[in-house]
Formats: structure tokens, C-alpha cells, sequence
């Protein structure tokens, strides 16, 4: 395994073990407490110190052998560790790691190239589809949907279900909710961590 993977490998795990950690404290202790301006902040929080913490071993071991970003940027990496696994003298064991290493980084990109591929489309869905205008109350905007998971809210636009009656306790309720997102913006969190979970897909706690 090359370096530069051995890096990028124990980063990744140790990213993915900070989330974890954080993400089980906060439901542990925080998911059903009422601070939900400092839970906001809190989950904001867990994916940039996932990324910041596990960092300096990284830039360290780059800083020392070549620029940290021509080492994450190089394009041809997956090509250079093939031609210098075929180049060695057959030893299985590290023939096997080095494809191993070359496949596993193969993997990684391909998945992070069909996600950041997708991005538009996944962050932008909720107004790509048709939907019907039912009105507006200030800078809302409210429109009709048999779209799965309604009703939800995106920017300044509230997508409710055509069979939920508004007027109910329960549709009161549930507006109420979805109008609180819209003024307090929640919809930027989400533009915010899309490209995070796009780029470092293999991590289960940013979705």
C-alpha cells in the first residue's frame, strides 16, 4: 500500500470514528432535550470537526514528502500504483495488497464521482417536479403534492400533502413545524452538508 493510501485510509477511518462518536452522544443526551438552537450548531459541528481533527497526521506526513494538495489532486494515481504493482517480482501477498489498494481507491472515486454527478438532482428535487400552488403568507409559499414524505419544506417554499387536512390539530401541528424551518433556514444546513456527503460518501453518520 502506498503512502499516500495508508494516509488517506487511516483519515478515513478516523473521520468516520469521530462521527460516530459525536453523532452517538448527541442521541444519546441531546435528541430529545429542547435545545434545538445549540443541537443545530452541535450536528453543524460533527461532520467539520470529523474532517478537521483527524488532519494534522495527514498534512504532516504530506507536508513532508510533497504539497498536500498535488498529493490529494493527482489524477493518475490509480494508474501509477497499477504499473508498479505489475513492475514487481510476483510476491502474493503484497501483489494481492497492492491490487487491493488500487481496486479500493478505484471504488472510492468512481462512488465519489457519481455523487457529486447527482448532486443537483438530489438537493434540488423538491422543486424540480411539477407541483400545484395553493398560496403564499408572507415570503412562503405554499404548493399541493403527492410527493413521498410530505409535507416538507425547501428554501422559502412549503410542500404540503393534498390529503392532509391543514385545519386539523395534526396539520396545524405539522405546519407549524415546517413554517419554523423556513424562517430559521434550514434548507442553507442542508445546501451546506449536501457536497460533504457527496465527497465523503463512505461515511454513514453525514447522511
Amino acid at each position: 500500500m502506498s503512502t499516500l493510501s495508508h494516509l488517506l485510509l487511516w483519515y478515513s477511518l478516523r473521520m468516520i470514528l469521530i462521527s460516530a462518536i459525536f453523532y452517538g452522544y448527541y442521541r444519546a443526551f441531546l435528541r430529545n432535550r429542547r435545545f434545538h438552537r445549540f443541537n443545530r450548531f452541535f450536528l453543524l459541528s460533527i461532520p467539520l470537526l470529523s474532517l478537521i481533527l483527524p488532519a494534522g497526521r495527514l498534512f504532516m506526513a504530506c507536508r513532508a514528502g510533497c504539497n498536500p494538495i498535488r498529493c490529494l489532486a493527482r489524477r493518475h494515481q490509480r494508474r501509477l500504483e497499477r504499473d508498479k504493482c505489475l513492475r514487481r517480482p510476483f510476491r502474493p501477498l503484497a501483489h494481492y495488497t497492492c491490487l487491493a489498494d488500487t481496486g479500493s481507491m478505484g471504488l472510492y472515486i468512481s462512488g465519489q464521482r457519481a455523487a457529486v454527478a447527482l448532486l443537483p438532482s438530489a438537493t434540488l428535487y423538491p422543486i424540480a417536479d411539477q407541483k400545484i400552488p395553493q398560496g403564499k403568507m408572507g415570503n412562503i409559499h405554499f404548493f399541493g403534492t403527492h410527493e413521498p414524505g410530505a409535507p416538507f419544506s425547501f428554501l422559502n417554499n412549503i410542500f404540503w400533502d393534498d390529503q392532509l387536512d391543514r385545519n386539523s390539530p395534526l396539520g396545524k401541528q405539522i405546519f407549524r413545524h415546517e413554517t419554523n424551518h423556513v424562517r430559521q433556514k434550514h434548507s442553507l444546513d442542508l445546501l451546506m452538508l449536501r457536497p460533504l456527503m457527496a465527497l465523503y460518501w463512505i461515511n454513514p453518520f453525514f447522511h
